[in-house]
């Protein structure tokens, strides 16, 4: 049929898409070319077309099934970041926020109180500066005002006596003899009576002194107290400093006097009981603990009768080391007296066994 291409012509069949062509599908019919139509020339293009649908339509389905599992996949760590998101970071980063809102609210409310304080001084250095305007004020008006006032006196004179020189000059400028005689006759006496007046009032004139040395410089005397101020604060810290350290230092000596009245009061405690230690005497002839008397031997301790020579019982409160040695026994000396008692007791004894011996012999 006409408009037919040959079997194996490019573009024969249409080239299936880039799915179909991974997937491995068979292009056998498009090597063969496609077969001729059953109905006639006119149905040759509806089966080429049915046939390449199909063709491209097999291998889809894998490609749908992976796009799901990856769709699956990728909606499964989106979901996991979401919540991580939520979780770990959003609350910190809340947190962060808020505190941030709070720092900021803070250095708004201290902008504010600067601004109100800064106000307030501003305003009291203004009240200030009308105040000593105002005194300043007073003062200069005072001191205008005397000084006004004798000037508007001196000059109403000066005026007087300019008036009074003209017509003195404008009468003896004259040459009519009437003129003259009513000069001489009426003027003269009024003149010089006017003259007096003046020359009185000129001389009598107090003079006013209106100091001004005495303008208040009342900002330059507060900077000057406070200057005074400052060094006396500074005269006073370093007083303050001086007195701590002089306190600390009776407060540390305070505490050695302690200490040293605890050590002296331990060593009296200590001397007491060596005293009381060296308190003793000999049990047998009650001689007095010294050196010379420890190095010394004991005449009594000799465990017999110093008046027969017989042996003597053992006393059982003597060391049996000791007892007829020839040492010296130290007692204390509270037991001295019993012990000397009991030595007189133990001797009287002996000679009272020895007497009753002699006798029958």
């Amino acid at each position: 049929p006409e408009g037919a291409q040959p079997h194996g012509a490019a573009g024969a069949v249409p080239r299936p898409s880039g799915g179909a062509r991974s997937s491995g599908a068979r292009p056998t019919q498009s090597l063969a070319g496609p077969l001729p139509p059953r109905g006639g020339p006119c149905a040759h293009p509806q089966v080429s077309q049915t046939s390449d649908a199909s063709v491209q339509a097999e291998p889809q389905v894998p490609d749908q099934a992976a796009a799901a599992v990856a769709s699956s996949e990728l909606r499964r760590e989106f979901q996991a970041q979401r919540q991580e998101l939520h979780r770990a970071f959003l609350p910190e980063l809340q947190a962060c926020r808020e505190d941030l809102l709070a720092a900021l609210r803070a250095a708004e409310a201290r902008a504010a109180e600067l601004r109100r304080r800064c106000t307030d001084a501003e305003r009291e250095g203004s009240e200030e500066f009308e105040t000593l305007r105002a005194h300043l004020r007073s003062a200069e008006s005072l001191k205008l005002a005397v000084l006004g006032r004798e000037r508007d006196v001196r000059v109403q004179l000066v005026g007087d006596i300019d008036d009074l020189a003209r017509r003195a000059c404008a009468a003896s400028a004259t040459t009519d003899g009437e003129a003259m005689l009513a000069f001489v006759r009426d003027h003269f006496p009024h003149l010089r009576a006017e003259a007096e007046t003046l020359r009185a009032r000129a001389v009598s004139q107090a003079h006013v002194d209106v100091p001004i040395d005495d303008v208040p410089f009342e900002a330059r005397a507060k900077a000057e107290h406070l200057r005074r101020y400052t060094v006396m604060g500074r005269v006073h810290h370093a007083k303050d400093v001086c007195l701590w350290r002089l306190e600390q230092q009776r407060r540390q000596l305070l505490v050695e006097v302690q200490d040293a009245n605890l050590c002296a009061q331990h060593l009296e405690v200590l001397l007491d009981r060596y005293a009381e230690e060296l308190a003793n005497v000999c049990y047998f002839c009650s001689a007095r603990f010294s050196a010379g008397a420890a190095n010394t031997r004991c005449t009594y301790n000799l465990c017999t009768s110093p008046h027969s020579g017989r042996p003597l019982a053992a006393d059982p409160r003597v060391p049996p080391q000791l007892w007829g040695a020839g040492l010296h026994f130290w007692v204390p000396s509270s037991s001295s007296s019993s012990s000397a008692a009991t030595a007189a007791a133990a001797a009287a004894a002996s000679s009272a066994a020895s007497a009753a011996e002699a006798r029958p012999s």
